[in-house]
């Protein structure tokens, strides 16, 4: 296209254009007007032709000269895409581009159902096959990016995400029949996701989306994630290849998760598509990149975003660590550095610490146990990697030790912090069935007695309901509540005691385990100054064993991220003259209350 047109050539054109003459409709799409005024009425003549046409939309027998009429004036707007392209990419302000985007938004619908219309029946003369379809993919990204979103007409938004679905999805079967290249995929298939992806990027379509998949039939909804599980595939550089292009990988995983959270309808067929087992085939490649979107700090806030990484960790991403861990790193590197994690993360440090989820602590456990003996031998004999196992091992053991008591615990702990042990007999088991807080469903008593205690002396002054409890999908249920309590059991009568504190540990009445560290660091706190104190509860729970010196107070903090999670218990120590060692006599700290709540752990030092 020429910077400088000769208006009288223009001219010419445009009239030829206007009344019909099928050469000259073709021409546009080379010899676009560079002149605005001249663009929107090149525009508005080849939509007039659409406008006039559009009962012919529905008729599949239309008459031959109409449809070379129709193709020649969607040939003829390529040269509009040109031109806007053009102008995008050479700084031209979205102001200077408005004119000819308003002309667009108004023939908007008509135009994508024209298109849409001639994709699904190519016989009338688009082409078949892969390229069917990709040139009105790179045409709508093209207007996205110009602003032809930047509308609250409901029909135009709508058009938008209804084209943007469809031809992402148009080849679907031709793609699924077909076996095509990396390059081939890159070429035909990946362009059609611009639209859609630009769709996730603006509050107006992201919106008209969220409704569309809401009321969209579950069979519509399992087909985009098979869609969704097909392109997974697909996206990832096959394995000879010499570099690795995760990008379209990280924007699927990315969209379906937030889709998922937009519409949550799509939450079950998504988790029965088995999504993020296709990930698995990036570990005959880099994993790195995967692990950068699988615990990047706002992915991981993404309410359902656990739910992915129990996914793919069943699906061997342990496996996948390992092979790292025991592979010899490059010369002058460190096991690992093949990572992307932010600050000081590797990605065993990760699942550790995001193993405070009961769901993803039971999948990081089975995947431990299911280690062939050869490997678990190769790297005991590799001093590096066994340095670090044997770290990783001896800090998840409290998550494991909680996973085996858990279904042990018929009734789940008191959080009164008056409970009585007597309330916790078998005789009162059947008698009174736990009790849970109906406002905040998470506060459970073992009886009336204490939910009625709790209520006057604390929790209804401390009540938030679950919506309030939640930091962007932090919230957990008393069941995972009660399974960090008995992780932290675990860990006050494992790691303290005269053995290593000194016989005069029990004066020591806070007990601070901090599990965002690694190795776990473990504090006493002489004075209340943390900032984990300061609620209601946990205030009461210090004069608690301030007063009683057979009591001690231990509280750990876990979190990945911003996601944090404290719990707090009471522990009544008493001595036994059973041992495990020679100078570490057993210790006996009974549970008697406990409880937990979520933090907001970004950039703050919560143990001191």
């Amino acid at each position: 296209m020429q910077s400088k047109q000769s208006s009288f050539r223009v001219e010419a054109l445009l009239n030829a254009a206007e009344g019909g003459s099928i050469p000259h409709l073709r021409r546009l799409g080379t010899e676009w007007p560079t002149d605005i005024s001249s663009g929107q009425r090149a525009f508005k003549d080849n939509s007039g032709h659409l406008l006039r046409m559009r009962a012919g939309i529905f008729n599949a027998t239309i008459h031959r000269s109409v449809t070379e009429l129709v193709l020649a004036a969607l040939l003829g707007t390529n040269g509009i895409f040109q031109f806007l392209q053009n102008g995008h990419n050479s700084g031209m302000d979205e102001s200077q581009l408005a004119p000819l985007i308003a002309i667009f938004q108004q023939y908007l619908p008509h135009f994508y159902a024209w298109l849409r219309y001639l994709i699904v029946n190519p016989q009338l003369g688009f082409p078949s096959g892969p390229t069917n379809g990709a040139e009105a993919a790179s045409g709508l990204a093209v207007l996205m990016r110009c602003g032809v979103h930047r509308t609250e007409d409901p029909e135009i938004l709508t058009s938008i995400v209804d084209f943007s679905l469809f031809i992402w999805m148009a080849m679907r079967k031709v793609q699924l029949e077909g076996k095509y290249t990396h390059e081939e995929y890159q070429k035909y298939f990946a362009p059609r996701y611009s639209p859609l992806s630009l769709c996730f990027d603006h509050a107006a379509t992201r919106k008209t989306l969220n409704e569309k998949l809401n009321a969209a039939p579950t069979k519509s909804l399992e087909g985009l994630c098979e869609h969704f599980v097909q392109q997974l595939t697909e996206s990832l550089t096959p394995m000879d290849s010499p570099r690795l292009y995760i990008t379209p990988f990280r924007s699927y995983v990315t969209h379906v998760v937030v889709i998922s959270r937009l519409c949550s309808s799509l939450a079950s067929p998504l988790l029965r598509s088995k999504l993020a087992l296709e990930a698995r085939r990036a570990h005959k490649l880099n994993i790195a990149e995967i692990g950068h979107v699988l615990f990047n700090s706002t992915n991981f806030l993404i309410k359902g975003w656990r739910r992915l990484v129990v996914q793919i960790i069943d699906a061997g991403l342990l496996d996948i660590v390992i092979g790292d861990l025991i592979s010899p790193p490059k010369e002058g590197g460190k096991v690992f550095d093949g990572w992307k994690f932010e600050e000081k993360l590797n990605p065993l440090k990760a699942l550790l610490f995001a193993s405070y989820d009961r769901r993803i602590a039971k999948a990081l456990n089975a995947a431990i146990e299911s280690l062939p003996a050869q490997i678990l031998q190769i790297i005991a004999s590799n001093t590096t990697a066994s340095e670090i196992w044997v770290a990783f091992v001896r800090d998840f053991e409290p998550y494991k030790a909680a996973l085996k008591h858990i279904p042990a615990r018929t009734i789940p702990l008191c959080n009164s912090l008056k409970h009585c042990n007597d309330s916790m007999t078998e005789s009162d088991q059947g008698r009174d069935a736990p009790k849970k807080c109906a406002k905040c469903q998470t506060a459970i008593y073992c009886s009336t007695k204490c939910q009625q205690e709790d209520w006057e002396s604390l929790h209804r002054h401390s009540l938030y309901p679950k919506s309030c409890q939640q930091l962007n999908g932090s919230w957990i249920s008393h069941r995972t509540s009660m399974f960090n309590i008995l992780a932290l059991e675990y860990v006050i009568n494992n790691q303290v005691g005269p053995g290593r504190y000194g016989n005069d540990w029990v004066k020591r009445r806070v007990w601070a385990f901090d599990r965002t560290a690694h190795p776990m660091s473990v504090h006493c706190l002489t004075r209340s100054l943390s900032v984990l104190f300061n609620d209601a509860r946990s205030h009461a729970m210090l004069r608690q064993v301030a007063e009683d010196e057979s009591t001690i107070l231990a509280v750990c903090v876990s979190a990945l991220a911003r996601c944090g999670v404290a719990t707090f218990a009471i522990f009544r120590v008493k001595e036994s003259p059973m041992s495990v060692g020679i100078d570490r006599p057993k210790l006996n700290c009974q549970l008697q209350s406990g409880f937990r709540k979520v933090l907001d752990a970004l950039g703050t030092s919560l143990i001191i």
